[in-house]
């Protein structure tokens, strides 16, 4: 289960032949583009939603400082000048705010995983609260 923010296409990226991600460096017009985007709060730009998934997954781990893919949030606080804690805090609270706008959707877009969605909710507000 994840936060899954909104996404939509290349198409919709302003100036989309030119851009760039601003963290994995692939062009959103490449011959390997990824074909779906979101808007990520870390850098306040489009990122590829796989990215996002990736970066969700180690925000949320618990043991964050082991996590195979760690290495990327530091690198990613060097590149913004930001604190890694700062980061992570942001990418859990972005998650946050998708889990509970997603739970009081009356058209909720996942009835089947609404128990799921809460038990995660309930976990990043542990986690943040341990931060």
């Amino acid at each position: 289960m994840n936060a899954v923010p909104e996404r939509f296409p290349t198409s919709e990226i302003k100036n989309f032949q030119n851009y760039v991600c601003p963290i994995s460096g692939i062009k959103a017009n490449g011959k390997n583009a990824p074909s779906q985007w979101v808007n990520c709060p870390l850098v306040e730009q489009p990122i590829c939603y796989g990215l996002c998934l990736d970066l969700q997954s180690i925000a949320r781990d618990d043991e964050f400082d082991d996590h195979l893919y760690v290495e990327d949030f530091y690198k990613l606080a060097k590149k913004l000048n930001v604190d890694v804690l700062k980061l992570r805090k942001t990418c859990l609270n972005h998650q946050k705010k998708i889990l509970i706008e997603m739970l009081n959707d009356e058209f909720y877009p996942y009835p089947e995983d609404k128990e799921e969605s809460n038990v995660l909710l309930d976990w990043i507000v542990k986690l943040s609260n341990e931060l």
